[in-house]
């Protein structure tokens, strides 16, 4: 009898030790599991969606350049998306719209253009509204602004291109490109005085720029004001000031018409 108890035991110990095994294997298993979705999820998102995401901007991309309503169909399905490079999307393809849009107004293809345009310009104010304080995208937004003026002739978007300017002029007040983009703006509204003083504040905070001195010397020449501008050029031919492309075609402009007084 007590051969059997101890035999009874025996397997009942055996028994409760395969158990035990069997549970360690399942929760060895199970978290296995586990562990193995978490890494697949994260490939998926930093490898696999982000370079489906980057494959579908490429074809939007080409897509608008041959066929714009195509293109801003591709474009719209692609946001519709989640994605953590979203804003990097919108920026890509506005980037492209105003290289597309350039070429769509130059063909006269007014239609195609306001597609292009409400499809990129619509999508980089959702970026102005995630990255408020990236000056990138409100130039990238005040460009297309000025393209859809032009497309759909609405001064409006004139304006609003100047207060997104002028955001960006608070945020960064030294901000060169936007004191010469917020500078042509306003002469092109006819606002001389606030075009001159942001172009002067330019050479004040950065007097080795070239861009500054020849775009200041153009609004004075423009104005009928020679001599003053004459006066700039040397100003900054003193400063050690070399002008090169378009700074060296306004200047020798100036000159031009200096020599032709004589």
């Amino acid at each position: 009898f007590f051969f059997f108890l101890a035999f009874v035991n025996q397997i009942s110990s055996r028994s409760q030790l395969s158990d035990s095994k069997n549970k360690a294997k399942r929760i060895s298993l199970g978290i296995a599991i586990a562990v193995g979705a978490i890494i697949l999820f994260l490939i998926y998102f930093t490898n696999i969606n982000p370079a489906r995401a980057n494959m579908a901007t490429l074809q939007a991309i080409r897509g608008v350049y041959s066929d714009p309503t195509l293109g801003v169909q591709m474009f719209k399905s692609l946001v519709q998306n989640p994605s953590p490079h979203i804003d990097d999307i919108r920026n890509d393809f506005a980037r492209t719209a105003t290289q597309v849009l350039a070429q769509l107004l130059e063909q006269k293809k007014i239609p195609s253009a306001e597609l292009v345009f409400d499809a990129a310009y619509n999508e980089l104010k959702k970026n102005r509204e995630l990255h408020p304080r990236d000056i990138r995208v409100h130039l990238e937004q005040a460009q297309l602004a000025m393209f859809g003026a032009e497309i759909k002739q609405d001064a409006g978007l004139v304006y609003e291109a100047g207060a997104i300017l002028a955001d960006a002029l608070r945020q960064s007040p030294e901000r060169q490109q936007v004191q010469y983009f917020l500078a042509t703006l306003q002469w092109r509204l006819g606002k001389s005085d606030a075009a001159i003083r942001l172009l002067r504040d330019s050479i004040i905070n950065d007097s080795k720029i070239a861009e500054g001195w020849w775009r200041l010397a153009m609004i004075y020449e423009q104005l009928g004001n020679h001599s003053l501008a004459l006066k700039l050029v040397a100003a900054a031919g003193k400063q050690g000031i070399v002008f090169e492309g378009q700074g060296k075609a306004a200047v020798e402009t100036i000159r031009n018409v200096s020599s032709t007084q004589r």
